[in-house]
């Protein structure tokens, strides 16, 4: 009988355990991914921002072959990064993320949209 209880209050502690630790594991991805996208959103506001300081700068003699190719090598590769580093992580945030949290990186979504995405050097049209 006292075998019976044991095994049985071990197999119970092993189950408590199991679910108390993939609690904490899954808590744990949830914060990785929320500072990675906080991360990646950053970055793309920071390259949003030197390209349009650029383009300020340079006005019409951002379409210049000689600043468009040197653009290219340097910003515009950064921006290719930053960017599809933030579509990443918004995706893995979108995963595992509650109904509230979804609903505010929507709002940071747009904001690179309406901030970076639509304005020089990162426009279509230009």
């Amino acid at each position: 009988m006292a075998l019976a209880i044991s095994l049985a209050t071990l197999v119970l502690g092993a189950l408590i355990g199991f679910f108390f630790r993939r609690r904490e594991f899954e808590r744990e991805q949830r914060v990785k991914v929320y500072g990675e996208f906080v991360a990646t959103f950053l970055e793309a506001t920071y390259v949003g921002a030197a390209g349009f300081s650029v383009a300020t700068q340079l006005g019409e003699g951002l379409h210049s072959a000689t600043n468009r190719e040197t653009m290219k090598r340097g910003l515009f590769n950064l921006w290719a990064d930053a960017s599809l580093a933030f579509e990443a992580a918004t995706s893995r945030l979108r995963l595992i993320a509650s109904k509230q949290v979804r609903e505010q990186s929507e709002i940071l979504g747009d904001f690179i949209r309406d901030n970076v995405r639509a304005v020089p050097p990162f426009t279509p049209d230009t």
